[in-house]
């Protein structure tokens, strides 16, 4: 993913993986989660409390996108004709 790679980039990576860190890490890995993520997501992310858990919201986020984009089930409304 791209936002990853641009974390570990910036040694933001670390919040992420690791509960232990810093206020500021961990305030600075938010800022650029946020800075990544369309305006529309920030209130669903704002009351996570750490980059850490913004991070497994914007991953879920994501699998469920995923998930409906290749569905076929008929009931979302994506079934293939």
């Amino acid at each position: 993913m791209v936002m990853e790679v641009n974390m570990q980039a910036a040694s933001l990576w670390d919040a992420i993986e690791d509960a232990d860190v810093s206020r500021r890490e961990d305030k600075q890995a938010l800022a650029a989660l946020l800075r990544s993520t369309p305006p529309e997501m920030h209130p669903m992310l704002m009351g996570k409390g750490s980059a850490k858990a913004t991070w497994e919201t914007i991953k879920l986020q994501n699998q469920a996108m995923t998930m409906y984009a290749t569905c076929t089930c008929g009931v979302c409304g994506r079934s293939s004709r």
